[in-house]
């Protein structure tokens, strides 16, 4: 994962970051699960996947767009913590049995890789700590 930072660092637009399409993959994965089965019919739990997936895509967008490595940092952090949230609320629906092991664990994997690329970055970014990105 270190070698993602660098290609991060000089990433020209949002669509090069390879955390952001992986986030936005695996964002894709889970609205198709909610929609699916029992959980389609869970309401307030499928409302809160989606919304903590999405959320995961959102902050790095939005981080992306800051001026300095320790805001984009910043961003990558809470956009982190919404990837905890989005395992949380699959285990939530693994557990109540709405979600098949296999779908559980391949979306599971995706937010851990998720989860660890972003702090990679959000390492880099903290140390390199440029005050222009632009």
């Amino acid at each position: 994962h270190g070698a993602c930072c660098c290609r991060c660092v000089r990433a020209a637009k949002l669509e090069d970051l390879i955390v952001y399409t992986r986030a936005l993959a695996a964002a894709h994965k889970i609205s198709a699960l909610a929609r699916a089965g029992t959980l389609s019919k869970d309401f307030k739990l499928r409302q809160q996947l989606e919304a903590a997936s999405s959320s995961v895509v959102a902050r790095i967008s939005e981080g992306f767009g800051q001026s300095t490595d320790r805001a984009f940092a910043y961003y990558l952090s809470i956009a982190r913590g919404s990837g905890n949230e989005t395992r949380t609320h699959l285990a939530v629906a693994r557990g109540r049995q709405q979600l098949p092991e296999e779908a559980f664990a391949d979306v599971d994997r995706d937010y851990d890789e998720i989860g660890r690329m972003l702090t990679s970055l959000r390492n880099y970014l903290a140390r390199a700590n440029r005050r222009s990105r632009g």
